[in-house]
């Protein structure tokens, strides 16, 4: 993708407001370290982080109520695993985004 099109693209997400779209975009460029990046994108990711987590851990209490896993030590495990995929997926994309705000504030 030429600067062009990314600024084009930058435009159009910075223009919403759907947290989304933010989660969305940082994922796609989650190998930038080089960019700089703005408050709003920073802060947007995070809420559509906790957004997509909250809708992925009620898919899960829903899928573990079907099934009909009632065991504590059971829940803890699904509940345990889950967290930790989750936090080793988003690893680099939160350290790209970390990186990329640590440029914008110089």
């Amino acid at each position: 993708m030429n600067n062009l099109e990314m600024n084009k693209t930058q435009e159009t997400i910075y223009s919403s407001n759907n947290p989304l779209k933010y989660w969305l975009y940082v994922l796609k460029h989650s190998l930038d370290f080089k960019t700089r990046l703005p408050r709003k994108e920073f802060w947007m990711f995070y809420l559509g982080n906790i957004i997509v987590f909250i809708i992925l851990i009620s898919l899960l209490t829903l899928v573990l109520y079907i099934f009909k896993v009632t065991d504590y030590t059971q829940l803890v495990a699904i509940y345990s695993t889950f967290v930790i995929v989750w936090r080793i997926v988003l690893l680099l994309p939160a350290l790209s985004l970390q990186t990329r705000r640590f440029h914008d504030l110089n």
